[in-house]
């Protein structure tokens, strides 16, 4: 039987990115940052433009490498830098400052001795860490776990102690339900009684409770009634309307990984996948016992992020849909990591994705 679910996080582990930046350059990184001007700092180490970046996801590696011509009509599409021994010692991309000046561009170098046209066209410079670091934030946020809670079916002393219900049922009895409807085992040996989790057909209202306005609660959400008269409909408070909407979004992540999974092996004539960008403005944080001159003064009263979706033209399907904002980093973890790898003086595609 499935097992209650939990949403993941960051202890847990399930995505590695491999850190690009070696112990000696970190080193050197922190030597030179006072001797260097600015410019010649980034200069120094903009090689990481063409360095991929390893990931690791379930016992597997992926390598990330997104600076390369993305112009399919280009002789140089897909294709690593590499130096061609010719006069010059040319290579097949060369980089050059956008108009902004903030950022950098890819440009195919049209004098290289490859078959088929090369129209000099360009492509904005990206940070594969940064990329990789965004995977696997989707990767957390969008991921559930069986919950595996830490049993002691024995008390101090019991002589079988290594024994649980899972291993040896013949070591225990059953002692019926608790109000959770979760199954009561008792040792017969020291007669202590432990509660175990239910799976989810035994139970799908454990840990909550009003579970009985969890139906009109989703049709509402779906048909995007706001947050104020959600609360006035189902007569609620904010804290229980943000607990809803945490277990309902579970219960979609888990039926996506027990149904949607499937669509991986089934084979499409072809896709027509359509990703765009909307502007989304989230409420601003009232700090408690904070006046308006406090949040004037500190914070934005709409703070601006994006919404990223792609979907299917032809079904409507929707893949994804993510908005761009990572709620569990802090200013001070930006802070830490800038100490550590100097990002302050790095061009933008040499940067992690926290600054």
């Amino acid at each position: 039987m499935a097992k209650l679910k939990r949403l993941t996080n960051k202890m847990d582990n399930i995505f590695d990115v491999i850190v690009p930046v070696s112990e000696e350059e970190r080193l050197e990184r922190e030597k030179n940052y006072s001797l260097l001007p600015d410019n010649r700092f980034a200069t120094k180490y903009r090689n990481a433009l063409f360095e991929p970046v390893t990931i690791r996801y379930k016992d597997q590696e992926y390598t990330i490498q997104m600076n390369s011509c993305i112009n399919p009509y280009c002789s140089n599409f897909g294709m690593p830098q590499v130096q061609y021994e010719l006069k010059g010692k040319p290579k097949r991309y060369k980089s050059a400052l956008a108009k902004s000046g903030t950022e950098s561009r890819l440009i195919s170098n049209p004098v290289t001795p490859s078959v088929g046209a090369v129209w000099n066209c360009g492509n904005y410079a990206m940070s594969n860490w940064a990329i990789a670091e965004e995977i696997r934030r989707l990767t957390e946020v969008n991921s559930v776990l069986p919950m595996e809670p830490e049993y002691n079916f024995h008390k101090e002393g019991c002589e079988t102690s290594e024994l649980t219900p899972f291993n040896q049922k013949e070591a225990f009895r059953r002692c019926g339900k608790s109000s959770g409807n979760s199954q009561k085992y008792q040792c017969k040996c020291c007669k202590k009684i432990t509660n175990v989790l239910p799976s989810t057909i035994e139970s799908t209202t454990y840990h909550q409770k009003r579970n009985d306005i969890l139906p009109l609660f989703a049709e509402l959400i779906t048909n995007r009634t706001p947050v104020n008269r959600v609360i006035e409909i189902l007569d609620i408070g904010a804290q229980t309307y943000y607990h809803k909407l945490e277990w309902l979004y579970k219960k979609c992540l888990e039926f996506q990984a027990r149904h949607e999974t499937k669509l991986r092996d089934k084979e499409f004539k072809e896709l027509w996948i359509n990703t765009d960008k909307m502007g989304y403005l989230l409420n601003n944080v009232r700090k408690k016992n904070a006046g308006s001159k406090y949040l004037l003064e500190q914070e934005e009263k709409q703070f601006p992020t994006q919404v990223i979706i792609s979907s299917d033209i032809l079904s409507r399907y929707v893949f994804r849909s993510d908005v761009a904002y990572d709620w569990d980093i802090t200013l001070d973890d930006i802070n830490e990591h800038t100490k550590m790898y100097k990002d302050d003086h790095l061009h933008t595609f040499a940067k992690n994705m926290d600054t």
